[in-house]
């Protein structure tokens, strides 16, 4: 089985100001959709999804900007561990990269480890900047 990403339809969805705008491509986009892009919070969380699955060293201006995902989760040490690494990692790169788009805690990052499903799920809190209204990105990958 290959590795895969589920991109659920309400990853791209949410509820925001119209003070805030941001503007990014539509990952859901197929050709038989008008909406090319997506706004505000579905633009965070298309942004955050690049993020998480760039592989580091891939951008050559910025080799420091993604993670290793793909690599942490294919050299499980436990599931818990590589659960807790995950986290970790996620919550370090969401600091430094999107820190002008969102506020994040700690706690705002889970990683839970689903061996029945052979999966990981990523579930993301966090607030736009500039907004009080809390968001919700929910990923699962699949090993």
């Amino acid at each position: 089985m290959s590795n895969s990403l589920t991109f659920p339809s309400q990853a791209i969805t949410g509820n925001y100001p119209s003070s805030v705008q941001f503007l990014d491509v539509n990952i859901n986009y197929t050709l038989d959709q008008n909406q090319i892009t997506v706004a505000n919070a579905g633009a965070i969380n298309v942004k955050i999804i690049n993020l998480l699955f760039t592989s580091l060293g891939s951008r050559p201006f910025e080799p420091d900007f993604g993670l290793d995902l793909d690599l942490l989760f294919k050299n499980i040490v436990s599931n818990g561990v590589t659960a807790y690494k995950a986290k970790n990692k996620i919550y370090s790169a969401l600091k430094k990269w999107m820190s002008s788009y969102i506020n994040i805690t700690p706690a705002g990052v889970n990683v839970i480890a689903a061996p029945v499903y052979t999966a990981y799920f990523i579930i993301i809190n966090y607030t736009i900047v500039g907004s009080t209204v809390p968001q919700t990105l929910g990923l699962r990958y699949n090993q």
